[in-house]
């Protein structure tokens, strides 16, 4: 039977020339070294040759749905409050329900953004 590796790949496909054809790469990371894998794809990303830079990871360790498992009463299983919702993104921010003297402009009262620079086709 085949071992499980628990970590982090990063992918992404290398082309040094117009006349080369895209070579896919991947490097492999331990579970505990994230910070070194997202360190590599930022690497990557502000190099031109490299395309479709992205990560997946494999956790035997992790088991269910990620985030909170349990929420009742508005708290997590730890006691902590836990007021998230996915409607509550879609409105206002939160920073003006928790201050609401901050104002936002309404669509129709905003100025239109200014565009300052042109990329010719």
């Amino acid at each position: 039977m085949m071992n499980k590796l628990n970590g982090f790949m990063v992918f992404w496909m290398e082309q040094w020339s117009e006349n080369d054809s895209l070579t896919p790469c991947a490097k492999f990371f331990q579970n505990g070294d994230m910070t070194s894998a997202l360190a590599l794809m930022e690497e990557l990303r502000k190099h031109p040759e490299n395309q479709f830079v992205t990560m997946a990871s494999q956790n035997s360790n992790s088991v269910g749905k990620p985030g909170v498992a349990a929420v009742e009463n508005g708290k997590t299983p730890d006691g902590h409050d836990y007021d998230w919702s996915k409607a509550g993104r879609a409105g206002k921010t939160k920073r003006s329900r928790l201050a609401p003297e901050l104002k936002v402009k309404s669509a129709e009262t905003a100025a239109p953004p200014i565009i300052t620079d042109w990329i010719e086709p």
